[in-house]
């Protein structure tokens, strides 16, 4: 197998994440939006991970799935072509859902874990090609959560979640075009500047959007401050409809398996960054080395889709939260002293390159941060970005708590009615409120 460093400005060496496979180098110019290369310049097959979007793309031409025209998003043995709502089985294998073991793999397929062309044909391969170490990593049945490092002083309570996210866009209507139209947000207040947004049977804002004509679209680097926030859905078979349905409508999202959940990646008319995921269950995460394993591999896109029982998209449904945030910082120690020592959330996963994962209650993670901006600048009044976001703490007393741990670390706090608001050293603003 092959291996050269790809590139691309937005993808790292295979130490950190990316890697091309029999191909040759994807040149600079690549399309950010969707993170695909110019189609003349993909040879054979290109496999790296798009730091923007966190994506593990596969990327082969003439010989998978016979559609050379088009440059086709594989993952895990499936591609959804931009006009499809189906997945088409291609020439890799994939391991069916449910049956992690691999004894659903076609004949041959345990004897050969990675095919002719050099992709793992099986999910558990794949967490071997990229984390050698994984196929030691016990099932967890019972896990008692016993990961992660605690906040050395305060720690937010296990019950804090993430609330609300306020975003700074350029035009009210095709902002309300896409997450409306397109993602199936319900219009829940607006007027001619802002708009208030959340999911079907839910009276309570997940988004909103506020106006300025004059913001710029977030530049191709990224800038400090928002990489994206994440919308958890409240089971696979809505991830799924999902799926089918932005394929459908010509969509191709970015597509991952992140062990602990499986994730779809968007960027909106802004270049605003979104995730929409199913988290899977609990029982099911591993760890290691006092650490949640996390990774970025192929996700299982015919599983997933067949997951949504061929029933259509209706519109993000009841029980639809926004599961986490994941912020552009410029300096991972600085990150960790505000938002872990200060601000309370444990340390979940740390190894990962580039990138700080942190959670309260044994969550996977309700902040991601990491340098893959370093050198850009923060966001600033003139930039679509985002403006706030918001923890929820169960009640007012753990605001309270919150605000004095904030303070004693010298990070200024603005106390309000309804809880408090401090911004990192970046400047991105938080909002810490009681249920």
């Amino acid at each position: 197998m092959i291996e050269r460093p790809c590139q691309a400005r937005d993808h790292e060496p295979l130490t950190c994440g990316g890697t091309i496979l029999r191909g040759k180098t994807v040149e600079e110019d690549f399309d950010r939006r969707s993170c695909i290369g110019k189609r003349d310049v993909v040879q054979q097959v290109v496999l790296a991970r798009c730091h923007r979007d966190e994506s593990l793309r596969a990327y082969p031409l003439a010989h998978l799935a016979g559609r050379a025209e088009e440059p086709i998003l594989v993952s895990l043995g499936h591609a959804i072509g931009p006009s499809e709502g189906r997945a088409r089985p291609a020439e890799v294998a994939s391991e069916r859902r449910g049956d992690r073991s691999g004894q659903g793999e076609r004949a041959g397929a345990r004897d050969n874990p990675v095919e002719p062309h050099g992709f793992p044909n099986t999910r558990e391969a794949w967490i071997r090609f990229f984390l050698p170490e994984a196929n030691t990593f016990p099932a967890m049945a019972g896990n008692t959560l016993e990961y992660g490092i605690a906040a050395p002083g305060y720690r937010l309570p296990a019950a804090t979640h993430v609330g609300k996210v306020k975003l700074q866009v350029s035009d009210l209507s095709q902002s309300l075009a896409y997450y409306r139209d397109l993602l199936g947000l319900r219009v829940l207040e607006q007027d001619a500047g802002s708009a208030a947004l959340g999911a079907v049977g839910r009276d309570d804002a997940l988004i909103e959007l506020h106006e300025r004509r004059d913001a710029k679209a977030v530049p191709r680097k990224g800038l400090l401050g928002l990489y994206h926030f994440a919308i958890l859905l409240p089971d696979l078979a809505s991830l799924g409809r999902l799926l089918v349905h932005l394929a459908q409508h010509g969509v191709q999202p970015g597509m991952s398996d992140h062990l602990v959940s499986e994730a779809l990646y968007l960027q909106d008319p802004d270049n605003l960054g979104i995730e929409v995921y199913a988290d899977r269950p609990r029982s099911s995460w591993r760890h290691e080395s006092g650490q949640l394993v996390m990774t970025t591999i192929p996700l299982d896109v015919g599983a997933v889709a067949a997951a949504g029982g061929g029933q259509p998209w209706q519109g993000m449904p009841a029980g639809t939260t926004i599961g986490h945030m994941h912020l552009h910082v410029g300096d991972i120690e600085r990150a960790e002293s505000f938002y872990h020592a200060a601000l309370g959330l444990d340390k979940v996963v740390w190894s990962y390159p580039g990138a700080l994962f942190l959670s309260a209650g044994g969550y996977h993670h309700h902040l991601g941060t990491n340098t893959w901006a370093r050198g850009a600048p923060s966001a600033s009044d003139d930039d679509t970005r985002l403006l706030e976001w918001e923890l929820v703490v169960p009640t007012s007393s753990d605001v309270d708590a919150a605000a004095a741990s904030l303070t004693s670390a010298s990070y200024a706090v603005v106390r309000h009615d309804e809880g408090l608001v401090v911004k990192d050293p970046w400047g991105t603003q938080l909002r810490v409120t009681s249920q």
